[in-house]
């Protein structure tokens, strides 16, 4: 067993990413697990991940997923699915910070 502080894992910047900051958790075998805080300006710039599939699992806050299909809000307690290939963006809906978890998985 490994007990990580998830505040003591210095932040990363993501390229077309704005005002928010990952902590990488966990990264083995084909998954990654990012904990993000987004400011209340947060958002990133739409884009694809060709070999991977994403979940966005929202904690606190709100965060609005666009994407061709249109526009979903998804709230504290909520998750959403980003499969390979689809495009997709999002940002902070909300009046405050939001924060985040990612799983991302690696597709053959």
């Amino acid at each position: 067993m490994k007990i990580v502080a998830i505040e003591e894992i210095p932040g990363r910047l993501f390229p077309k990413h704005y005002d928010l900051q990952g902590r990488p958790v966990f990264d083995a075998n084909g998954t990654k697990v990012t904990m993000t805080r987004m400011e209340k300006t947060g958002r990133c710039d739409p884009h694809i991940h060709e070999k991977a599939s994403q979940l966005f699992i929202v904690l606190k806050g709100e965060m609005m997923f666009q994407s061709p299909e249109g526009d979903t809000l998804v709230t504290a307690g909520h998750s959403v699915l980003i499969e390979p290939g689809e495009v997709h963006s999002n940002y902070n809906a909300g009046d405050a910070g939001t924060e985040y978890m990612t799983v991302t998985v690696a597709v053959p």
